[in-house]
């Protein structure tokens, strides 16, 4: 009697280790084809395959305070680089609204020439953004500020700015799905003049300006995107002569500030500039000094380039999404 006891313990002991083995086996086997949650090991190492493979790099060019005397040159870069661009644009530039403002408003280039300007940025493919219908001149003008509150500045953005715009578009008989895009674009793209702030989903940008975070607050709250900057070419306002300066870098050292992390989300960069910066030497007024190298070339090169460092060059519509 002991001695089959002990014949079905020892074929027990057998079983057992056969069972524990084809476990073990099995999950060796599973390990390697679908890695544990809790092989941290694993898990770190398939996140940073999955970056590596899935690494895009976006990047937004946008312009502001359009269209004016450098716009066509802007236009011609994109046209012979590829890509497209964002413009913050004003409908004062177009001389169909806010047309009782001081002369110095209506310095950056000719109503014909703007106008023009507009419909080849519609045509050709651009996306519009809402700057406002003003740059806000009924604050600073006389003034010496931006911004009071959203109460009273955010009426001068939205319909006041889009509805003049898509009003010449109509006038001037361009299609209407071109018309309808440029409406909904400035309806969600928009940029507060003088300022780097930002309401978007995802990034919020403290501003010290507390009457400018008022009216940026405004226009979240009715459905628009607020984009301030990542990368800064070309135009600075000089404190001590109260004007602005055109400083414009070489295309190396733009190109050279390209770098993936430097934006508000990774992989992700706008860059801003004004049309009127890339202004022809010989067309520049004021006159450019020989140090202020200017000019579509640059701009078509810098394009080229980024695309070259494998920059995919978006605009702001997509800037949520992407």
């Amino acid at each position: 009697m002991a001695r089959g006891n002990l014949f079905l313990y020892v074929g027990i002991l057998l079983v057992a280790s056969l069972v524990l083995t084809f476990i073990w086996s099995f999950s060796v086997v599973m390990n390697q084809r679908c890695p544990s949650p809790y092989n941290y090991k694993e898990q770190r190492k398939g996140k940073a395959q999955n970056r590596h493979k899935n690494t895009e790099k976006f990047l937004y060019m946008t312009f502001d305070d359009g269209p004016n005397f450098g716009t066509h040159v802007v236009l011609d870069a994109f046209k012979a680089a590829g890509g497209k661009g964002t413009f913050f644009i004003n409908c004062l530039r177009i001389c169909t609204c806010e047309t009782n403002l001081l002369p110095e408003y209506y310095e950056k280039g000719n109503c014909t020439s703007n106008q023009a300007a507009l419909l080849r940025m519609v045509k050709e493919g651009h996306t519009l953004g809402d700057h406002s219908s003003d740059h806000m001149a009924h604050n600073h003008v006389g003034h010496g500020f931006h911004y009071v509150n959203g109460r009273r500045d955010f009426p001068y953005f939205g319909e006041a700015n889009i509805s003049p715009i898509a009003a010449f578009l109509r006038d001037q008989k361009v299609d209407e799905e071109l018309v309808r895009r440029a409406e909904m674009t400035m309806a969600a793209v928009k940029r507060l003049p003088f300022t780097d702030i930002w309401r978007v989903p995802g990034v919020r940008a403290p501003s010290s300006d507390g009457r400018a975070r008022k009216v940026a607050g405004a226009i979240a709250k009715a459905g628009g995107n607020v984009f301030g900057w990542d990368l800064h070419w070309g135009l600075h306002w000089n404190v001590r002569t109260r004007k602005e300066t055109r400083e414009v870098v070489g295309v190396k050292s733009m190109l050279a500030q390209l770098r993936a992390g430097r934006g508000r989300q990774p992989g992700k960069l706008v860059f801003l500039s004004h049309d009127y910066v890339h202004l022809r030497p010989d067309t520049s007024n004021p006159k450019l000094t020989p140090k202020m190298k200017s000019g579509s070339k640059d701009l078509e090169m810098f394009i080229a380039g980024a695309m070259r460092k494998n920059w995919t060059i978006r605009t702001l519509d997509t800037y949520p999404t992407d």
